[in-house]
């Protein structure tokens, strides 16, 4: 820091200044109850580096005269926390005062901590200066509290008297006063005088010291302590803080007063701050009132001579409808004021400070609010249909909510789905929709970001979300989000989370796996197996720096082509270190991930020929006994994994033989995650999370071998284990299932993120997906004659468990599982010859999917499913149904970045992305049209169930 300001170097300044402060913050809010720091070690190395950056950055925008951009017009919400841009404060192309603002108070706290008055008041008043008193509320009261300590310390030892002779010297010389104002401008002249010094005449003409050098060092001493260089005039200081109060609007007093209380209530949640208050220690807010009052105390004869003016102890849990009733009272105020963006972000708090209640319904009130008023709008949830809610383009919605505001409504929208809506799926569904898009507007404002969504699967946001624009120097502003763009730029580069940047990835390839875009989920696969991408906490920015070379996969190239590709997914695994970073619960879910990439992978190819026990031993290559044969002196080592070679150099590479080795390689993979779940350290919820998803993959694989009855039995396991787990909660329902309802945590640690995020997702949406598991191994047990249920009728009994899948769908409201169960019934249905019945299952699926406005890819193919099937079973052909089916699979091969030739509806060979299941679709309803057209059945009636769909175009 002090080369960089020596040399003129500000942008190395800043960034290393930023870089003091990141750490800063990031290790005091890691700390833990007993912390592995002490507040005194962390007081000695991060307050001189602070104090240091502090001072080198003032003075830098003083020399570069940037400190005029205070003199502009700013109204007090812009000051405070404006959701829309606002320049020259958000403008950090030269500065980010916003961030130089945080850096000084926290400065100032730090100071205030360790006592280190004069140093404190120095920069309170250079920075009251700079800034034209612009937050003189919040400094003035330290700067009252130091100055007083100091005239306290200055009579304890009998120092001169107020004016202090250097401050009168000054005067004397300049003819200016130095007070509050002008210490800026001021260069103190000393006040020393050879006059002052008593002279021994016994002594004089000798060399004698007249003193040993301890009394000297001890009189010195008392002498720096007697002399300050700031000027002590408390009632100038009162003075300047009486005239910032009558420039502050009443509502915004009382906001502050709102804000304190919650960080007080807050305090008692603290394991490190009850600690401290237990010890006799406090936390220090520049804006803490006595007593929880609802509305704030009058604070004209607030003199601040006493310590309850100044610091606050946590508020009792009890006090919550006290610190409700405040901000109810301010949000009032801030509506009557006009002040839209103090309106939303005290409705934002407030909804928080409900659900942290208990009162959900009060939550989600507020919240629902606060999306209203962050869009300038009425009812957007409610209206929210999937694709807009009447609030034009992207363009319009941010203009009129600003970059802030839309993240900030991005943010609520995302609490209500995971909070509120939990057991609606389909309404959770669109609420999730609604924060997308209103994460997306942002991202397409900005130039720097793709403005296709497509892009995203292999884009990733670096350092900068939007150029010269800081998102979190106002830390009111916006918290973390869950999406996967803006989610890996936010725990990637801006808080080095490891854990929550892994999280990110694996949940990243799970969404590139069902879309079947493999390029980029087999690239992701194999850079989290090097560490790449993965920022540290402290020290280099990556885990990994020197990584291999890696084959690429094509979408455009079958798995043929793509050999040495799948070779690789199957057979990477992780260096030691970045196991060892990444911990053992992560990597067991990045295995599952990569089991059901390879899974994916297989289904694209044709069934599986007649098994041939020779020929499937002999694609796997697996290292021979006598290559891992020890010798009798030597240590035994690990098992090491298997390797999976596709074929040998002499045999023929063939779709079914890679297809047999994918099997074979998930099958290994599974098993041996199936050992580690047993053992790993996480907790229950997360354990079961895993072990039903590795279910789940188990049934699938079994499916794809020809094993119904395996797969009926990992179907049937995932849902026994999720009845009978501590974790949930069951009411019997049937012979076979039970209905799930919300889940429950066990008797561990409130503070444990993993648990209670797991503890979220285990609800009705795994429930339905393990239900639609075992119906799916039942209807492929009917085709292959399988006997999975002995004495039952099992198309009775298939029938039964889909009509309670149904049930439960319609209950949980998720009509995308429902319609996909409907078509499974209405195919068992029609093989058993019951055409009518067929019918009028698969008209109500069709009917069910042309309600909402988006149709997300699955549904979409259930849709063709739908309307391939009753295109053989009805009596009366008619192509109305298929020809609105194909343009919504035009429509869908568009989105995916596919051309699809108009004259013939199908994709012109090189294709992009073979692997996209729209196509096989396409090209058979393709078919199927053409037939018709040159049959003479032309002519027929147009069927109606083609027209609940028409409106979907």
């Amino acid at each position: 820091m002090v080369l960089a300001h020596r040399g003129g170097d500000w942008t190395l300044l800043l960034c290393v200044c930023h870089t003091v402060w990141s750490h800063s913050c990031k290790i005091t809010s890691q700390l833990e109850a007993p912390p592995p720091f002490t507040e005194d070690q962390l007081q000695h190395i991060f307050t001189p580096l602070l104090v240091l950056a502090t001072d080198l950055v003032m003075d830098m925008l003083n020399k570069l005269e940037l400190w005029s951009l205070y003199d502009r017009d700013s109204t007090e919400e812009e000051l405070e926390s404006s959701v829309h841009f606002s320049a020259p404060l958000d403008d950090g192309s030269q500065v980010d005062l916003r961030w130089v603002r945080s850096l000084v108070l926290h400065t100032l706290e730090r100071l205030h901590s360790c006592e280190k008055w004069e140093s404190l008041s120095h920069f309170a008043l250079l920075f009251n200066s700079y800034t034209r008193e612009r937050y003189a509320l919040i400094v003035a009261p330290l700067l009252l509290h130091a100055q007083r300590s100091l005239i306290e310390r200055i009579r304890s030892v009998g120092g001169p008297a107020i004016p202090q002779p250097h401050h009168v010297k000054t005067q004397q010389s300049t003819g200016k006063e130095v007070t509050n104002r002008s210490y800026f401008h001021c260069q103190l002249l000393s006040g020393w005088s050879p006059s002052e010094l008593p002279i021994d005449e016994d002594t004089s003409h000798t060399n004698v010291f007249p003193r040993d050098g301890a009394s000297l060092k001890a009189a010195e001493k008392q002498r720096s302590l007697s002399l300050v260089c700031v000027p002590l005039d408390v009632e100038d200081t009162l003075s300047g803080y009486h005239r910032a109060l009558q420039k502050t609007p009443h509502c915004l007093q009382v906001l502050q007063h709102s804000r304190s209380l919650l960080l007080l209530l807050l305090a008692n949640t603290q394991p490190y701050l009850t600690q401290l208050q237990s010890a006799g220690r406090v936390s220090f807010s520049p804006v803490v009132k006595p007593t929880p009052n609802v509305r704030p105390c009058e604070p004209s004869g607030e003199d601040f001579s006493t310590p309850d003016a100044i610091f606050g102890l946590p508020v009792r849990p009890d006090c919550i409808p006290t610190v409700v009733a405040s901000y109810s009272n301010s949000i009032k105020c801030l509506r009557a004021s006009g002040h839209k963006s103090l309106s939303l972000l005290a409705l934002h708090d407030l909804g928080n400070l409900h659900f942290y209640a208990g009162n959900v319904q009060a939550a989600q009130s507020c919240w629902i609010q606060a999306v209203d008023c962050a869009l300038q709008s009425s009812g957007v949830v409610q209206k929210w249909d999937g694709v807009s809610f009447g609030g034009g383009s992207m363009p319009k919605t941010v203009k009129h909510a600003g970059f802030w505001g839309c993240l900030q409504a991005a943010v609520i929208a995302a609490k209500i789905a995971q909070f509120i809506l939990t057991s609606d799926i389909n309404q959770r569904t669109k609420c999730c929709l609604l924060s997308s898009h209103l994460f997306k507007c942002v991202l397409g404002c900005s130039m720097a970001q793709p403005q296709l969504d497509l892009q995203y699967a292999s884009h990733t946001i670096r350092e900068e979300l939007l150029p010269g624009v800081d998102l979190f120097s106002e830390p009111r502003r916006l918290h973390l989000l869950p999406i996967l763009a803006l989610y890996l730029h936010f725990v990637g580069p801006v808080c080095r989370d490891v854990r929550r940047t892994v999280e990110g990835k694996i949940l990243k390839v799970r969404v590139l796996t069902e879309l079947r875009m493999f390029s980029e989920a087999v690239m992701e696969v194999i850079q989290l197996t090097q560490g790449a991408g993965i920022f540290l906490p402290c020290g280099p920015f990556m885990a990994k720096t020197d990584l291999q070379p890696m084959a690429t996969f094509y979408n455009n190239k079958s798995l043929l082509d793509n050999k040495e590709a799948v070779e690789t997914l199957m057979n990477c695994d992780f260096a030691p270190e970045i196991q060892t970073m990444y911990g053992p619960s992560l990597c067991t879910s990045f295995s599952l991930a990569r089991v059901q990439l390879v899974l994916t992978l297989s289904e694209t190819l044709r069934d599986l020929p007649d098994p041939d026990p020779k020929d499937s031993h002999a694609t796997i290559l697996v290292e021979s006994e006598s290559s891992v044969k020890e010798r009798a002196d030597e240590e035994p080592k690990p098992p090491k994994q298997k390797t999976f070679l596709l074929c040998h150099e002499e045999s023929q590479l063939t779709s079914e033989r890679i297809k047999i080795v994918l099997l074979e390689a998930a099958s290994s993979l599974l098993t041996s995650t199936t050992e580690q779940l047993a053992s790993l350290p996480c907790s229950e919820e997360e354990k079961l999370e895993l072990t039903v998803e590795s279910s789940l993959l188990k049934a699938n694989l079994h499916l794809q071998q020809g094993r119904p009855k395996l797969s009926f039995d990992a179907a049937v396991s995932s849902l026994v284990l999720l009845q009978t787990s501590p974790v949930t909660i069951g009411a019997p329902n049937s012979e076979l299932t039970e209905v799930l309802q919300d889940p429950v945590m066990d008797t561990q640690p409130r503070d444990c993120p993993g648990a209670a995020e797991a503890a979220e997702r285990i609800g009705p949406s795994l429930w339905l997906r393990c239900r639609l598991a075992l119906v799916q191994s039942l209807v492929a047990s009917i085709h292959t004659d399988a006997t999975l249920l002995p004495g039952k009728n099992i198309n009775k009994e298939t029938a039964r468990l889909l009509q309670e899948g149904i049930e439960e769908c319609v209950g949980w409201g998720d009509r995308d599982t429902q319609a996909l169960l409907l078509m499974e019934s209405a195919e068992l249905e029609a093989l058993r010859g019951k055409t009518q019945e067929s019918v009028a299952v698969l008209q109500e699926a069709v009917a069910l999917l042309s309600e909402p406005a988006c149709m997300p890819p699955g549904s979409m193919l259930t849709l063709a499913r739908a309307a391939l099937l009753l295109n053989d079973i009805q009596e009366h052909q008619s192509s109305s149904l298929l020809q609105v089916t194909r343009k919504l699979l035009d429509m869908q091969m568009r989105l995916f970045g596919q051309s699809v030739d108009d004259k013939v509806g199908v994709c012109p060979p090189g294709s992009d992305n073979i692997y996209l299941p729209y196509i096989t679709m396409l090209k058979e309803i393709t078919l199927r049209i053409d037939s018709m057209e040159n049959s003479d059945n032309k002519d027929q009636p147009t069927s109606s169930v083609g027209g609940q769909t028409l409106h979907l175009i």
